[in-house]
């Protein structure tokens, strides 16, 4: 349990660092990750456990779809706890985070 807690602040300490630099690799909130992903530009795919969690249905189905768009276009994914910092900075960006293989605009 204490590596995952471990790899998930490391993942949000990136999604931050990129963020803090202004970096174009990175990307925040549902309806850009979901952009991100249908480009197939998704590396890692970060969300908040409690965003899956507290869903309504059809936005269920909507996560559930994003995950697929980027599994299949070879992204990682990674359900951060919110029962830690890292959980709370991602819920603080909208639950949903993408780090990026190439810029998109």
């Amino acid at each position: 349990k204490h590596l995952r807690i471990v790899e998930e602040t490391e993942i949000m300490e990136e999604v931050l660092k990129r963020l803090g630099k202004g970096e174009p690799t990175v990307t925040y909130g549902l309806e850009q990750v979901e952009k991100a992903a249908e480009l197939g530009a998704v590396e890692k795919l970060v969300l908040a456990d409690a965003m899956l969690r507290e869903a309504s249905d059809d936005k269920r189905l909507l996560i559930e779809d994003l995950m697929k768009k980027a599994e299949k276009k070879g992204g990682n994914i990674t359900v951060v706890s919110t029962e830690h910092e890292a959980g709370t900075k991602l819920i603080a960006l909208g639950g949903a985070a993408a780090l990026l293989r190439f810029a998109i605009y």
